[in-house]
């Protein structure tokens, strides 16, 4: 009986002890993956104070950090050179065993249209024979609930080692919006919950040490689950705004016009703007992650299935639209020429994965056109088995095209100078709309 209330108090004395080191900040923290998610955390960590150490398993990224260069445009190479002091970078787990806090932040992509949590997996097995005693390890990947309790509690609770005792596990979802300069790690809220009370109170700990607000949920689970939704909210709405601009168009109705009209009242409507449809690294693949679970408890989220549908469809749409166009013009779709605006999902933002302006392009090759792009992130995209480039003279190129289409509105472009270069301009961003110019047609 004493052994054990010693025990306890052992684990009690180990526990405040990781708990004042993060309230100090005199805890090292380590950070696994150093993508669009894992370098701004690191980067908010150290400028909180902290010791960190970055680990990719991308040698090259590695080493470009260490020069002091970013390979992320939200992250300034001035901020790394900056913290340089607080900052390390390498491909090994060796540095873990000299840290109190792992954050990992790798990839959740799919695989055949399911979960692929191998990164995550491999992670944690890394983890298991590096991490000490008393540590902080917080997933904050995009995940389905059940994740962090059922995959990651069991690699890492081996031999001795107990969650909620000398172990501490917890979830976090990560909450990164690429190229906003409104909201970064420290002023967006972070949802917290550990595995258990202790693990809670740990994580809480050091996530009030880098952020302005922490918000602590019942479970990881839940946590796991917020995450899932906010994604899924946009993606569905997204869809329905897609879905009513195809009806607009049918009805010959102004679809800005409408969701401008309807953004006037001041409650209970969010408004969402067509488009192409989504893409980037959450808001295509973290619905999938949902409806999976949901289909593993017998059940089912048909408004997840059909707004898939409509965002896919997207692309088809808008080549059928430019078809029709160019038939106003008295002109076939096959061998027109047809310039592109715009490769990566979202404005500003130099990513093109899951990018809706590819599909375009793609179906624009298959329909026989002579399709060109220009985006100015995004020098190279490979389309099938051919490699397109962006073109080198954008002004001369929107002169000889024989419609421009906007698929991405982003802010380096000059609208007025883009619509007085080009002979048609199909619209699909809103970007040109208060132009007024016959050259335009809206989506």
């Amino acid at each position: 009986m004493q052994l054990e209330v010693l025990h306890t108090m052992q684990l009690v004395s180990q526990f405040k002890m990781l708990q004042d080191r993060l309230q100090q900040r005199t805890a090292r923290v380590a950070v696994i993956g150093l993508g669009y998610a894992g370098l701004p955390l690191l980067c908010a960590i150290a400028g909180s104070g902290f010791s960190t150490v970055g680990i990719d398993k991308n040698a090259r990224r590695v080493d470009t950090l260490a020069t002091g260069t970013s390979p992320i445009a939200d992250v300034p190479d001035e901020l790394i050179r900056n913290l340089h002091d607080r900052l390390q970078f390498t491909m090994s787990y060796e540095a873990v065993r000299h840290c109190d806090v792992s954050i990992i932040c790798v990839p959740t992509p799919l695989k055949d249209q399911q979960p692929d949590l191998s990164a995550v997996i491999d992670v944690a097995w890394n983890l298991k024979d590096v991490i000490p005693e008393n540590h902080l390890v917080v997933l904050e990947s995009t995940t389905y609930p059940g994740t962090t309790e059922d995959v990651i509690r069991p690699i890492l609770e081996v031999g001795e080692r107990r969650v909620g005792e000398n172990l501490f596990l917890a979830y976090s979802p990560e909450r990164v919006d690429p190229g906003s300069t409104a909201f970064g790690v420290k002023n967006t809220s972070k949802l917290v919950s550990g595995v258990t009370q202790s693990c809670t109170a740990v994580a809480q700990a050091f996530y009030e040490s880098v952020v302005n607000n922490v918000v602590v949920v019942s479970s990881p689970a839940a946590a796991e689950a917020a995450k899932l939704l906010e994604n899924t909210y946009r993606f569905v709405n997204i869809a329905l705004v897609n879905e009513f601009a195809v009806m607009c168009h049918e009805m010959n109705l102004n679809v800005w016009e409408v969701i401008e009209a309807a953004a006037t009242k001041p409650y209970g409507f969010t408004a969402f703007w067509p488009g192409l449809g989504v893409g980037g690294h959450c808001i295509p693949i973290d619905p999938s992650y949902l409806s999976w679970k949901a289909r593993q408890q017998g059940t089912a989220l048909h408004i997840v299935e059909t707004a898939r549908d409509i965002n896919e469809r997207m692309p088809e749409f808008v080549l059928n639209r430019i078809s029709d166009l160019l038939n106003g013009m008295g002109q076939a779709l096959l061998n027109s020429r047809v310039l592109v605006l715009g490769i990566t999902y979202k404005p500003g933002v130099p990513d093109a994965r899951e990018s809706p302006s590819l599909s375009l392009l793609r179906g624009l090759l298959r329909k026989g056109v002579q399709a060109f792009y220009h985006d100015p992130f995004i020098l190279q995209v490979e389309i099938g088995t051919r490699s397109l480039y962006c073109v080198s003279n954008l002004d001369e190129e929107l002169k000889k095209a024989d419609i421009v289409v906007v698929a991405t509105n982003h802010p380096q472009y000059d609208w007025e100078e883009i619509e007085a270069s080009a002979r048609h301009i199909f619209d699909t961003r809103g970007a040109l709309r208060h132009l007024n110019s016959p050259k335009v047609t809206t989506l």
